[in-house]
């Protein structure tokens, strides 16, 4: 018996691969969250005492293990967390909180609840220290919180507003 050539095994692997994707795609994958005792979070973002549209908010914990939160903010600069794409809520416990201004001026970035979209903040627009080099922190406890930032561009604020 003559043993098999390389684009035979090629083959067989890329098959095998490819069954192995469909069985585990059709049988659908569940993800249990009641392990996670999620927190709801929702607040506004603004800075300098404006509303800070279309930006992108961050809630990371120090454990690299656990999945931040994130959020894009409306028109009015109000934000609501979601865990991934399936389920709202931030893990309990202290965080590191970037704020991003996403966009570009003129360009839409963020979708208002009724459909709508709000424009986009400057690229630029939130200062370095309440995103790569963030120096704000929020704890997350049980329940449903409102966590307002009252942005400073002298980077003043250290943690929510509210």
């Amino acid at each position: 018996m003559r043993a098999p050539s390389s684009l035979q095994l090629y083959l067989r692997t890329g098959i095998s691969a490819g069954v192995a994707a469909l069985l585990v795609g059709c049988g659908g994958v569940s993800t249990d969250y009641s392990s996670l005792n999620l927190a709801q979070v929702s607040g506004t973002v603004t800075l300098d005492g404006k509303a800070l549209a279309g930006a992108a908010v961050y809630f990371e914990p120090s454990d690299p293990l656990i999945s931040r939160s994130y959020a894009t903010t409306d028109s009015g600069g109000r934000y609501v967390l979601e865990f991934d794409s399936v389920k709202k809520g931030a893990t309990l416990g202290e965080k590191t909180v970037r704020i991003l201004g996403i966009g570009i001026r003129g360009e839409e970035a963020a979708v208002e609840p009724d459909g709508g979209a709000a424009p986009a903040p400057q690229a630029d627009a939130v200062p370095a220290c309440y995103n790569k080099e963030s120096k704000l922190k929020a704890t997350v406890n049980s329940g449903s919180q409102t966590m307002n930032f009252d942005l400073k561009s002298d980077c003043s604020v250290t943690g929510p507003t509210s």
